[in-house]
């Protein structure tokens, strides 16, 4: 009973220990049907001390893993329903960077494999922002008057953006590319995209 309040913020639960006890455990009244959806997988345990959860997770590894990719899957299967039927999907650096200053984001969706840079500058009375990669040197940017630009900073692009999430209350999401939409958030979108609490045009 101890963990089915707190079942939503369980990502998975993994059951080790030798074969007959494990077994004996999953298949008797001890865990709570609630939990019971959430078991991941068996394995194999010959130890019950601190040694033996790392063998647990050592072995589990694959299971975690898939479990991952489910997750990032359903929030991307959320993107895409959101784009293509709703409003409440931005994607791009600019417009999601926008609505997370808003705090409208309620899940930004980060690429894992985003190896991008922000660079800002002083344009006066405003701030302008360059997505460019890591590799890439840092270019020159001409404000709205027609001035050079003075560069103020240069930060990695998730550092950046996730400061800002969380400042406004917005969860941040990695999304794997090892599954066709994971991979489509990297090269369609720009690696950025997000699912916002309410429309909001940008």
């Amino acid at each position: 009973e101890l963990f089915v309040p707190e079942r939503g913020d369980l990502d998975g639960i993994l059951v080790g220990g030798p074969s007959p006890t494990k077994d004996e455990f999953l298949d008797g009244d001890y865990l709570h049907h609630e939990l019971q959806d959430q078991v991941l997988g068996k394995f194999d345990v010959a130890y019950t001390d601190e040694s033996g959860l790392y063998d647990l997770v050592d072995k589990a590894e694959d299971a975690l893993a898939d479990a991952e990719v489910m997750k990032d899957k359903q929030e991307m299967e959320e993107f895409f329903k959101e784009l293509n039927q709703g409003d409440l999907a931005t994607y791009g650096f600019e417009p999601t960077r926008k609505n997370l200053v808003m705090g409208s984001v309620d899940r930004l969706l980060l690429s894992e494999d985003l190896r991008k840079d922000v660079v800002v500058y002083d344009c006066g009375d405003a701030e302008a922002f360059e997505f460019v990669d890591q590799r890439e040197d840092t270019p020159e940017h001409t404000c709205d008057d027609g001035s050079t630009a003075e560069v103020v900073e240069r930060e990695d692009a998730i550092e950046h953006l996730m400061n800002i999430a969380d400042q406004r209350g917005t969860e941040t999401k990695f999304i794997s590319t090892d599954f066709e939409k994971g991979e489509q958030l990297k090269s369609a979108f720009g690696g950025v995209a997000g699912i916002l609490r309410y429309s909001t045009g940008v």
